[in-house]
């Protein structure tokens, strides 16, 4: 049946030769921090390789300022660009019609709340668009989430409280991770084309905060392209990030820039664990990670940078925050819900 969301969607799985993972593995390895892969589970990466020459993120043609620092740089390159760039790729979004859908996604997490503005808009700018909301209870759910029986509920109840009609959300409460959301879209896309008429698309909206919406993005393009349906009918995958700055998201974390440089550079590490054909879960290519391939390719790839500028890059900020980093790993895998939440979740959870 159309829009019946199933309570459990499990990902689908392939394999590819991924250039990148060599090279970047050598970056975001330090012997003494244990490497994260997704909240809460831990695995040591493993410096095996040097950077190969022939590396296609060289050839990227990032707009990036020589005089942005180390951190805009990378803030950058993970949030796809700034909120204008979204704009101007949004403009040339089509409205819902015979021949075609936009449905909003959230991907639920402890962000939700800084996301409420954007999908607002996001639904009148398409007042005939759908928004599908997902997530359940995970470990860093907020209370009220896990009250409510998962973070899309909860992100459904402000939304409402925001003026959004309840008649055009959609909801699954049954994901624990990101992967299983985006599995939850992927089939939700096929779903909105189902009955059309022949040829009808989809543009789906990732509404992301910051820094995040590199990985989101390319996990809901992975498993786009491998599958022939979805692929035939995604039209448009676009990133509208929240509008947090570098410095934003140093507030967002109680001022602390040791917090905010963990989570950066977690986030680097798991594009390299999910672009990694060997390791679990291989969720998309070095391509698509990095935008020189598919639906996303514009905008992930005007927000990129070369491979060894990155290495540089965060080079540094581990350097420069080993300590910090180290800390936050050791709450995040010693420290209960409430120290994990208290010192490393946004202001707002507590």
């Amino acid at each position: 049946m159309r829009h019946q969301l199933l309570e459990r969607h499990r990902m689908p799985t392939s394999s590819r030769v991924v250039r990148w993972s060599v090279a970047l593995f050598g970056l975001l390895s330090l012997s003494a921090i244990v490497g994260l892969v997704g909240f809460g589970h831990f695995k040591s990466l493993q410096l095996f390789g040097k950077q190969s020459n022939s590396d296609p993120a060289s050839h990227m043609e990032g707009a990036i300022a020589e005089n942005a620092t180390v951190h805009e740089q990378i803030w950058r390159f993970l949030r796809l660009g700034e909120q204008a760039e979204a704009a101007d790729i949004l403009a040339g979004v089509e409205a819902s019609s015979a021949q075609h859908s936009v449905v909003v996604f959230v991907s639920g997490n402890w962000y939700d709340a800084r996301k409420v503005n954007e999908v607002v808009r996001l639904a009148r700018m398409f007042p005939e668009c759908t928004v599908l909301l997902t997530g359940g209870v995970g470990r860093l759910s907020d209370a009220r989430s896990k009250e409510l029986g998962g973070e899309s509920l909860h992100m459904r109840e402000m939304l409402v409280e925001a003026g959004v009609s309840p008649g055009r959300l959609r909801v699954y409460s049954g994901g624990r991770v990101t992967t299983h959301n985006a599995a939850l879209l992927v089939h939700f896309v096929k779903e909105t084309a189902d009955g059309r008429p022949k040829g009808h698309r989809v543009s789906v909206l990732v509404v992301e905060e910051s820094f995040l919406c590199r990985r989101v993005v390319a996990t809901v393009q992975g498993m786009a392209q491998r599958d022939g349906e979805a692929r035939a009918v995604m039209h448009r995958l676009v990133a509208v990030p929240t509008d947090t700055s570098w410095e934003g998201f140093t507030e967002v974390h109680r001022g602390s820039t040791g917090v905010a440089a963990f989570h950066v550079l977690g986030e680097m590490e798991r594009l390299v664990q999910y672009s990694n054909p060997s390791n679990t879960p291989f969720l998309f290519t070095t391509d698509v990670a990095l935008g020189t391939s598919g639906i996303s390719e514009y905008q992930m790839k005007a927000s990129g940078l070369p491979l060894s500028k990155l290495q540089s890059l965060a080079a540094h900020i581990k350097a420069q925050y080993s300590e910090d980093v180290a800390r936050c790993h050791h709450v995040l895998r010693t420290g209960s819900q409430e120290d994990i939440q208290q010192e490393l979740g946004p202001s707002q959870l507590t």
